[in-house]
């Protein structure tokens, strides 16, 4: 995979990978790269959405951080 997806798009094609395998109708060397492809395409999503994820708690925690500042300058 030469370009790179959109998480939405890599999604997709990892769905249609599954359906392909799924139906059965292909020889096994096929099924085979098949599956290759979408075990690789459902690493590099894993990898996106835990940077995803490590962004938003990022986020979550510097909001956080800046709200108990502001408490602790109103208390004073």
């Amino acid at each position: 995979m030469a370009e790179q997806l959109s998480l939405e798009e890599s999604l997709k094609k990892l769905e249609s990978l599954i359906d392909v395998l799924e139906k059965g109708q292909m020889g096994i060397d096929e099924a085979i790269e098949t599956y290759a492809q979408g075990m690789k395409l459902s690493s590099a999503l894993r990898r996106r959405l835990e940077e995803l994820s490590a962004k938003v708690n990022a986020i979550s925690n510097e909001a956080n951080s800046g709200a108990q500042s502001q408490d602790k300058g109103a208390a004073l």
